[in-house]
């Protein structure tokens, strides 16, 4: 699943939805980091100038990468 840092949503006012179940999150060793409550309504991406799609971001603090494409995104488009 992709990611998008809260601040984003905030300061671009993309709307969210609460999760019905919360996801944890956890480090490479599997310790407990946190636990993601929310997501972004379907929003548009476009890639490369001419390539659009359809995404939903969990929304989950990660300020050096604010936007992290996940790992089905990426095997679907490498």
């Amino acid at each position: 699943q992709s990611l998008l840092d809260p601040r984003l949503v905030t300061e671009w006012g993309i709307p969210t939805t609460k999760l019905a179940t919360p996801r944890s999150v956890s480090s490479l060793d599997n310790r407990n980091l946190s636990s993601i409550t929310l997501q972004t309504v379907p929003l548009r991406l476009q890639v490369s100038g001419n390539h659009v799609e359809t995404l939903t971001f969990y929304v989950f603090p990660s300020p050096q990468s604010p936007l992290v494409l996940g790992h089905s995104w990426l095997v679907r488009h490498n």
